[in-house]
């Protein structure tokens, strides 16, 4: 059934959010806010601080979730740090799509290990392998500097998980 209280926007573009900026610095981390009462979000299954895509003006970055319960969002907006916002190039208002993540391409080699299984066998490509499209922007493959954090040093948790 139909919500006519729904915004039109969330009608006409289903799956899709549309970008707001939260004005929050997180130092270089990617963070993207949603309702948890979202569409989106309770269709995707989002929990909070999971890794997610988000994809607008033909790029994708990779980013954190979090999760919100409150009224200056939308239900059919998302909310994006200083740093996503800057790497996706926004100005407000795009249509975005968010989906979980793409597993990481080391964690074969670490199913392959706990299954005992050989390097050689999880270093195989599949014929889907072929087809994956290329991988998204990361935030920094590099422990990051915080200059507004009086310079101390923060790793950046891509570098923990790789």
């Amino acid at each position: 059934m139909l919500n006519i209280a729904e915004p039109a926007a969330t009608i006409a573009d289903p799956g899709r959010l549309l970008a707001r900026r939260a004005r929050i610095d997180t130092c270089q981390q990617p963070v993207v806010y949603v309702r948890s009462d979202c569409a989106v979000s309770r269709a995707e299954g989002f929990e909070a601080q999971a890794q997610v895509e988000v994809i607008a003006n033909g790029r994708e970055v990779l980013a954190i979730l979090h999760r919100v319960e409150a009224d200056w969002l939308g239900r059919d907006e998302i909310a994006l740090s200083d740093a996503a916002w800057n790497l996706l190039a926004l100005r407000g208002g795009e249509p975005m799509i968010v989906r979980h993540a793409k597993p990481l391409e080391s964690l074969k080699f670490l199913r392959a290990k706990v299954y005992g299984r050989s390097r050689r066998d999880a270093s195989r490509r599949t014929p889907l392998d072929a087809h994956q499209a290329p991988a998204p922007i990361r935030a920094r493959e590099s422990s990051t500097t915080c200059r507004r954090n009086h310079g101390s040093r923060h790793p950046n948790p891509l570098d923990v998980i790789a």
